[in-house]
């Protein structure tokens, strides 16, 4: 699948893109009784996950050889982040890809918007687990990449691992990135 394989390019020479989209908040005078509808205890709980993510903020580099890649994220609302995945080699940018985490009532979500002037639509990723260093996204419908994971074993190093399926065999490419 040429989206897949576009995803996969991707992964390998710059890193990973992701990105989520915010639904709103709740509103607390809400007086819908709904059998699944959520209290509002609990979308308060749903609605404070993106402050769980802040340590993911910041300009994030990673050195090689022939080109440097960046992860670039910031809070552009209460219930978005934005981010920017890109590699320069030799003063040009050769790939790039934004990213978005957005929080709904439902949890966050991670959107790769995969690079300009590819037929790709956007990937979507729902969030699997969350710790105060960690984050997982998920996305069973596609091969690779179809899980993301986050992790920030320091403050100044953000780890980054991109997981799935490449013509049957699992594969995962490791991205170490350092604050810039």
């Amino acid at each position: 699948m040429n989206v897949l394989r576009g995803v996969a390019r991707s992964a390998a020479v710059l890193g990973v893109s992701v990105g989520l989209t915010a639904c709103g908040t709740a509103d607390p005078e809400s007086t819908d009784s709904g059998a699944d509808s959520e209290t509002t205890e609990q979308r308060v709980v749903r609605t404070n996950e993106i402050d769980k993510i802040s340590w993911l903020t910041g300009r994030w580099r990673m050195d090689q050889p022939d080109r440097t890649a960046y992860e670039v994220w910031e809070r552009t609302s209460p219930t978005i982040m934005a981010g920017k995945s890109f590699t320069v080699r030799n003063d040009s940018t050769i790939f790039a890809e934004d990213l978005r985490i957005d929080q709904s009532l439902t949890g966050l979500t991670y959107i790769l918007f995969p690079q300009a002037g590819t037929d790709n639509p956007e990937l979507p990723f729902e969030l699997t687990f969350l710790e105060d260093d960690s984050i997982v996204f998920l996305n069973p419908t596609i091969e690779f990449p179809n899980r993301i994971r986050y992790w920030q074993p320091t403050s100044d190093s953000l780890l980054v691992r991109v997981e799935g399926t490449q013509n049957g065999v699992p594969t995962f490419v490791d991205f170490s990135y350092i604050r810039d």
